[in-house]
């Protein structure tokens, strides 16, 4: 099993409020929305901790330059550097023309050598200064010293244009995918007016605490997490949830941070800070995203990292065996030269993280926030997935129904809630808080003490110097005392150890559960379970409504892990396929942190359940996830795609040069056609 997830929390320094709306204490800071602490940073929203980064996650690791896939580079490709490669294709043109006399090709060829291989030879030198000897710009630079040796000095020229060239389309190619994940990060505003005594104040996101009112309007984007007070208007939270249609807003609605105000205008009562606000957990979630790597780039990773010193070791040997065997040294060196260029992994090292960066972007603009690459290739082989009930499968705002007396009951109904009443209080389930909801402003003058938390089972405490116990029926049984069946959710009430009655729930199963778990199964997920801790009347209702057969119920959180456990176990010894665990409170947040794919209800879920999860869906729905599982497949199988497309390229073409053509042009062609076919294949990854 995975282990727990390693939980990384971005924490802003809390410091005085600026007029610029951001933190520049000892700070170097350039207008991205993060806080750098003596960090380089180039606006591609992480954290870098003294790297250079371009925002090409992987492809150039500390160094910069040559991939042009930042926005400014990219705004700057179009005014400049498309000019200068139409002058550099014109100028290395007369290079390869014999008609031309020969100080003049050579001269044209020196121009675009220059102009495009300084910042090649820089890094490779960059590359030596950190230790690292063998790199694709080595193998460009030593393939263009060799065509130097040879005389060919329009081909040093090409080897140098066509990489540059290559690296630009790939960039090019790929800064769409940045620029979609830079807008999903993208989606908190600094800025808040908060209505204090009904005056309007400005004030950071950051700063403004629960149960302040904020004021929203239209146009704006909402900062934070709230309830409307007043007002109405229409929301579009396609940024958060993926829904394309505009939501309501009326009084008493929530209102989710990210999503923006496009008409009317509402006043909201914040229900969680900035920390904690569904806009700062995906932001935080899709940052993390773009750091996690999958195994398939890992591999690749640890294969481009053989290949070039392999590269040279076997260009070497051609030319070494070719020369003894035949005397022709130069022929020889020069189709040893063609295995340097054709073997350089560029098209592998950008295509592959590109690819699961694209597919990452698809699920989040999808309402679906997926912690890394590893998640991608966990879903693609999702075949075992338990459920939590209450905020997963049914709606998590319950509804109190009543309070269930018992027929020898020794107490009226007035007492049992003003026993009840002020020890709920204490409870952080929902079905507790949903009672306090239901009885708000009651008053109660027992004297309370004692309260102890049970998780899985419910709470404990004192009133006068005598136990009351709130809970399910477990723990009302551990203490000798047996309870009716009740056929709704419920919590059991005792004191003194006499049992008081049941307070009962209900509530729905939320729309569109069926039918998600019926195209789960479609898709390959052979085995569903329901692992819950409510009753198990309660718990087949549900599972009967939505079309699962196993169910597990009044299981506490320990059992839950236990069980998880076993099915893994079973699920392993079966097949390879993954294990999932999706539920929302903090009573799941051990199983869905040992599971495969932790997956986590985000905008209703615990904090503590979200930073466990390796899958956040923002919108507390199934609906989202089967095509999460879809668009991971997808993503997977183009990866797969850009590993035969570019080995395959690359070994042909070796072949061709080595036994039949030895031309240096053939071997660039075919490294910049791999780079810009295995880009433009993993760009599909962000598509539906």
């Amino acid at each position: 099993m995975k282990g727990t997830t390693d939980q990384k929390q971005v924490r802003s320094e809390r410091g005085s409020a600026c007029d610029c709306h951001g933190h520049h204490g000892e700070e170097k800071h350039c207008g991205c929305h993060g806080h750098h602490d003596e960090e380089k940073h180039c606006g591609c929203h992480g954290h870098h901790d003294e790297e250079k980064h371009c925002g090409c996650h992987g492809h150039h690791d500390e160094h910069e330059g040559g991939c042009c896939c930042c926005e400014e580079g990219i705004e700057r490709l179009g005014k400049r550097e498309i000019f200068l490669y139409i002058i550099g294709a014109l100028v290395m043109a007369v290079a390869f023309l014999p008609p031309i006399p020969a100080i003049v090709r050579w001269i044209c060829a020196a121009a675009v050598y220059l102009t495009f291989g300084v910042t090649v030879w820089k890094e490779m030198v960059e590359g030596f200064c950190q230790k690292k000897i063998f790199t694709e710009f080595t193998l460009m630079c030593t393939a263009s010293i060799g065509a130097v040796i040879l005389g060919e000095y329009a081909d040093a020229a090409a080897v140098m244009y066509l990489y540059s060239l290559g690296e630009t389309i790939s960039g090019l190619a790929s800064g769409k995918a940045r620029r979609n994940i830079a807008g999903l990060i993208e989606v908190v505003p600094e800025q808040v007016t908060v209505l204090k005594h009904g005056e309007p104040r400005v004030c950071r996101s950051e700063d403004v605490e629960i149960g302040q009112v904020i004021l929203i309007r239209s146009g704006e984007r909402i900062p934070l997490d709230g309830t409307v007070l007043r007002g109405e208007g229409m929301a579009d939270t396609s940024s958060i949830t993926g829904e394309q249609l505009p939501v309501e807003l009326t009084e008493h609605s929530e209102c989710l941070s990210g999503s923006l105000l496009i008409s009317g205008s509402v006043e909201v009562e914040v229900t969680r800070n900035y920390d904690h606000s569904v806009a700062n957990r995906m932001k935080e979630a899709v940052e993390e995203a773009s750091r996690r790597k999958a195994v398939t780039e890992k591999k690749i990773a640890r294969v481009a990292s053989v290949i070039t010193p392999a590269a040279f070791v076997i260009a070497l040997l051609i030319f070494a065996i070719g020369a003894i065997l035949t005397g022709n040294v130069s022929e020889w060196f020069r189709r040893g030269l063609t295995i340097l260029v054709c073997s350089c992994p560029c098209s592998l090292i950008l295509s592959i993280p590109l690819t699961y960066f694209a597919g990452i972007g698809f699920a989040a603009r999808r309402g679906v926030v997926l912690r890394g690459g590893e998640v991608i290739d966990n879903l693609a082989h999702m075949e075992t997935l338990l459920l939590d009930k209450t905020g997963t499968l049914t709606e998590i705002a319950l509804r109190y129904d009543g309070l269930v007396l018992p027929q020898n009951g020794t107490l009226a109904e007035e007492q049992v809630h003003a026993l009840a009443y002020p020890t709920l209080m204490h409870s952080p389930h929902v079905a507790a808080q949903t009672y306090c909801e239901a009885l708000r402003g009651m008053r109660s003058d027992r004297e309370l003490s004692g309260v102890e938390n049970l998780p899985g089972r419910g709470i404990r405490a004192y009133i006068e110097g005598r136990k009351v116990l709130c809970g399910n029926a477990r723990l009302l049984a551990e203490e000798g005392i047996t309870v009716p069946s009740v056929t709704e959710t419920a919590i059991y009430l005792a004191w003194d150890g006499s049992y008081l009655g049941a307070l009962t729930f209900s509530s729905h199963v939320k729309s569109g559960a069926k039918e998600s778990i019926a195209e789960l199964q479609r898709l390959g997920v052979t085995r569903t379970a329901i692992l819950s801790g409510d009753t198990v009347t309660a718990v087949r209702e549900v599972a009967e409504a939505v079309g699962i057969t196993e169910i597990y119920a009044e299981r506490m959180p320990a059992e839950k892990l236990e069980l998880l456990e076993r099915i893994y176990r079973e699920q392993k010894k079966k097949s390879r396929g993954t294990v999932a665990f999706c539920g929302d409170g903090l009573n799941d947040s051990a199983a869905i942190a040992a599971s495969d794919i932790g997956i986590a209800m985000g905008s209703g879920g615990s904090a503590v359940t979200v930073e466990a999860a390796d899958a956040i869906l923002m919108y507390d729905s199934l609906a989202r996830l089967p095509e999460a599982v879809r668009s991971a497949r997808k993503t997977v199988r183009i990866a797969n795609q850009n590993i035969v497309i570019s080995l395959g390229m690359k070994i042909v073409v070796a072949l061709l040069c080595v036994l039949v053509l030895p031309s240096m042009e053939l071997a660039l062609v075919a490294d910049v056609g791999a780079a810009v076919i295995t880009v433009l294949n993993a760009m599909r990854a962000g598509n539906r």
